[in-house]
């Protein structure tokens, strides 16, 4: 992963967040300012409630390796996941999802030099919603960094979310909880599919892309506030939108 730069969007495109090298797990997200990329911005009633939900995911996470590829994984982790992933539907493979990190590399080479391979760059949630539209897998996409936005969008599907990661989340808790631990330090970006919101207990289930090894069977939890913290540092929120019956 590139080294980190300033956030000063007159002097600087983009800024980054390298990646620990001894981490115990592949990441590979840098932040991309709002001037780089036409975002489309999430429209919802924020008078909607907050609802419980379960989406159900037609296949088990997936399993990015050592290419940091984590953005097209998310991506396609919202494909595969209810209402946009239907039962029966052909699996998505880990070629496939790379075949769609290498153009996703490609989209973005003017902001961010270099492209996989050779160089794995990383990538960010907006540019692995372009490249899926630009597969025509999607229609289009939202974005938003509200929290309450972000969760009234899970409503009505999966989103993904791109995020600082902290070393204490590499390891969830007893309960499949990951904590942000800021004194833990920053081991780079990361970018994960969200597919369940937990009302009661105001939290959020993440699908990640490590494995069905990682976490519960692949997945984890992570608190509303938790999830505020890390939107407020700069993450951020896409969500695919289907193509027209």
């Amino acid at each position: 992963m590139l080294t980190a730069t300033t956030a000063d969007a007159d002097t600087q495109a983009f800024r980054l967040l390298p990646e620990h090298p001894d981490n115990l797990y592949r990441l590979g997200r840098h932040q991309m300012l709002d001037t780089l990329v036409a975002e489309f911005a999430a429209i919802v009633d924020e008078l909607e409630p907050i609802l419980d939900v379960d989406h159900t995911e037609v296949q088990d996470p997936f399993d990015q390796g050592k290419v940091g590829d984590c953005t097209m994984n998310a991506g396609y982790g919202c494909l595969v996941t209810a209402p946009l992933g239907k039962a029966g539907q052909t699996p998505v493979t880990q070629a496939v999802i790379l075949s769609g990190y290498e153009l996703e590399t490609r989209l973005d080479d003017s902001q961010i030099p270099g492209h996989y391979p050779p160089n794995d760059t990383g990538s960010t949630g907006a540019w692995s919603m372009t490249t899926l539209v630009k597969l025509g897998l999607i229609s289009g996409w939202h974005h938003t960094r509200s929290l309450r936005t972000a969760l009234i969008m899970l409503n009505k599907g999966a989103i993904s979310i791109g995020v600082r990661w902290y070393q204490s989340m590499f390891t969830p808790d007893a309960d499949g909880t990951i904590h942000v631990v800021e004194s833990s330090g920053v081991a780079g970006g990361h970018q994960l599919c969200v597919v369940a919101n937990d009302t009661k207990n105001r939290r959020i289930r993440l699908r990640n892309s490590w494995g069905t090894g990682w976490g519960d069977n692949g997945h984890c939890w992570l608190s509303w506030a938790d999830f505020a913290l890390l939107l407020k540092q700069g993450g951020d929120v896409v969500q695919p939108l289907a193509l027209a019956a």
